[in-house]
């Protein structure tokens, strides 16, 4: 199947019966400066075209953990189709809420500022037989900054809510291993500095 012939070859229904439908994202997730992955390396599903199955750094460089409080963490993180003179694609928000006003945390804020970046999510629906828990934002175009408040009587308290944005990704999601268990081996991959 070509990825830009648009052809439905599924019967559209609702495909949650089997499992609950759940709203959210989970507490944790997983985010990599995009000049640290091995575009080389990736590999695609050879049955599922947004589902990656490889997903390897760079020697030496690793994914950091961003662990966020609250009911709904990441609030705010979406995807939205774009329609464009010559087609449709999709730009995805991720939102980074950090609390604490202190100098570590402004440095990081610095560092989502200027960087690009890809992240991983692991939503709460993860789908039939748990094979879609974890997506993938930034891949095609990277994650960048799109926004950033700082209100010292918001809901960051005196820390800094961070918005960073792909922009024109050419697939609505992209999905980190075949099954629960390969995508979280892929992450625990991803945390430990490659060799």
């Amino acid at each position: 199947m070509s990825y830009c012939d648009g052809i439905i070859s599924k019967a559209i229904s609702d495909f949650g019966c089997g499992t609950p439908a759940t709203k959210g994202i989970e507490r944790v997730g997983w985010l990599i400066n995009r000049a640290d992955i091995d575009f080389a390396s990736v590999a695609f599903s050879e049955t599922s075209k947004n589902v990656l199955t490889a997903f390897p750094l760079h020697s030496g460089k690793k994914a950091y953990t961003v662990t966020q409080k609250g009911n709904t963490p990441f609030t705010g993180s979406k995807s939205s189709a774009v329609v464009g003179t010559y087609g449709v694609t999709t730009d995805n928000n991720i939102v980074l809420a950090l609390l604490n006003n202190d100098k570590e945390s402004s440095d990081i804020v610095d560092s989502l500022l200027q960087g690009e970046f890809v992240f991983i999510a692991e939503y709460k629906d993860k789908g039939a037989d748990r094979a879609s828990a974890f997506r993938v934002f930034g891949f095609y175009n990277g994650l960048l900054a799109s926004g950033c408040e700082h209100d010292p009587y918001g809901d960051a308290y005196a820390g800094a809510v961070v918005t960073l944005t792909e922009s024109g990704a050419p697939q609505y999601a992209l999905y980190l291993g075949e099954s629960y268990t390969a995508g979280k081996t892929i992450i625990d991959g991803l945390v430990a500095p490659a060799a």
